[in-house]
């Protein structure tokens, strides 16, 4: 009987196994990552393959990258790039495992790129569902940045050594309009009836104020991360 019992208790056991990977598989998504990038100033729709990131599992943060080297003639264009100061524009186009393409447009100094010796770090930002919200851009240097790239040169670097973060926005918190609006609609009925509240505005609807204070801050940092353009 007791065999019986643990046999079950085992079954149970996989099946809540089972289920559990199946749904956060179904959570789960692959992605594909094309990378252009432009390395003509005067060019501004002149991309040029650079490589593609594959990703396996979003959840897991299972990542693939796949890069061209950098051949003479292309480090002498970044280098000419850093020197004229302008930017290095990076355009990622994410295709997703329902064979939908999103482009993403992202850039920084091509001065700091090369000072990091081609180490950058690429985000890839994904909203609750993730779907991908934007690809963005940083140069990774050890060393303090400037903008003086006169004196820099690529030639023992010809191929980019890039780190992939993938990065979940979390919803932002939901301000309690209706509660606010019920409470207002409780306090005409008071001082219909004579009953004052001698509190300040703050005192009596703060626990209104500071969702709505935090929900901006949320928006304003998003949006400041979020500097790839989709389109």
């Amino acid at each position: 009987m007791s065999s019986i019992k643990f046999i079950w208790s085992l079954m149970a056991s996989v099946f809540v196994l089972i289920s559990s990977i199946s749904s956060q598989s179904a959570f789960d998504s692959h992605l594909n990552v094309q990378l252009y990038h432009s390395l003509d100033a005067n060019d501004v729709t002149g991309f040029t393959s650079r490589g593609n990131i594959t990703i396996i599992s979003i959840n897991l943060g299972d990542i693939v990258v796949n890069q061209k080297e950098l051949n003479s003639k292309e480090r002498d264009v970044l280098k000419r790039l850093a020197k004229d100061k302008k930017l290095y524009r990076l355009k990622a186009e994410v295709v997703g495992s329902d064979g939908v393409k999103t482009t993403f447009l992202s850039s920084l100094k091509a001065c700091h790129l090369i000072q990091s010796a081609l180490h950058d770090f690429i985000t890839i930002n994904f909203d609750h569902n993730n779907a991908v919200l934007g690809v963005n851009i940083k140069a990774v240097s050890l060393d303090e940045t400037s903008d003086d790239c006169d004196n820099l040169g690529l030639d023992n670097f010809n191929e980019f050594s890039t780190v992939v973060n993938l990065k979940n926005i979390e919803a932002a918190p939901i301000p309690d309009t209706q509660g606010f609006i019920q409470k207002l609609e409780r306090e005409k009925e008071m001082r219909d009836k004579g009953e004052i509240d001698n509190r300040s505005f703050i005192q009596k609807y703060w626990m209104y104020i500071v969702p709505a204070v935090i929900l901006l801050l949320v928006s304003g940092v998003t949006n400041t991360e979020g500097q790839g353009a989709a389109r």
